[in-house]
C-alpha cells in the first residue's frame, strides 16, 4: 500500500499534468474568429449583391443591343449607319467589360466561398477539440477525486490501526501490571 508522501506527490503530479494540458489546450474558438466569420460572410453578400448587378446591366446592354441591331435594320442611311455602328461597338466593348468583371466577381465570390467553408470547417474542428478537452478534464478530476478518496481512506485505515496498537498496548499494560 503506497505512503501517505506517495499518495499526495501522485495527486500533484496528475493535477499538475492537468492543469498543464489544461493550458495547453486552452479554447482556440475566440472572438476575432467570429469576427473573421462575420467579415467573410459580408465579403460574400457584398460579391452577391454585386454579381447580380453585373448581371443586370449585362441583360440591360444586351437588350440595348439588340434594340440598337433592329435599328440599324430598320434604318440604313450613310451616317446614320456609321453613328449607329459606332455605337454597338462602344456597346459591345462595355458588355465585353461587363462581362469581365462579372468573370473576375463570379471568381472572387468562389474563393470567399471556399474561404468560408475552410474557416466553417476549421471551427468545427475546434469544437470538436474543445469537447474532446472537456471531456479529457472532466476524466481528470475524476481520478484526481478517486486518488483524493484513496487517500483519506488510507489515512483513515492508518489511524484506525494506530489507534487500535496504542489500546492493545494500552490493555498488554494493564494486564502485565496486574500480573
Amino acid at each position: 500500500m503506497p505512503t501517505e508522501a506517495e499518495l499526495i506527490l501522485a495527486c500533484e503530479k496528475i493535477r499538475e499534468d492537468a492543469m498543464a494540458e489544461l493550458e495547453a489546450r486552452a479554447p482556440r474558438t475566440s472572438e476575432a474568429d467570429e469576427k473573421t466569420m462575420l467579415r467573410m460572410r459580408m465579403e460574400l453578400e457584398k460579391t452577391k449583391k454585386e454579381n447580380r448587378s453585373l448581371r443586370k446591366t449585362i441583360e440591360d446592354q444586351r437588350t440595348s443591343l439588340e434594340s440598337f441591331k433592329k435599328e440599324i435594320v430598320q434604318k440604313k442611311s450613310g451616317e446614320d449607319e456609321l453613328a449607329r455602328w459606332n455605337e454597338r461597338k462602344r456597346l459591345e466593348e462595355n458588355l465585353s467589360t461587363v462581362r469581365k468583371n462579372l468573370a473576375e466577381s463570379l471568381e472572387r465570390e468562389k474563393k470567399t466561398r471556399e474561404k468560408l467553408s475552410k474557416r466553417e470547417r476549421l471551427l468545427e474542428e475546434l469544437r470538436k477539440d474543445e469537447e474532446l478537452r472537456q471531456r479529457e478534464l472532466e476524466r481528470t478530476r475524476r481520478k484526481n477525486a478517486e486518488l483524493q478518496y484513496e487517500r483519506v481512506s488510507w489515512l483513515g485505515s492508518l489511524y484506525f490501526n494506530h489507534r487500535n496498537r496504542i489500546r492493545f498496548m494500552e490493555d498488554r499494560q494493564k494486564f502485565q501490571a496486574y500480573d
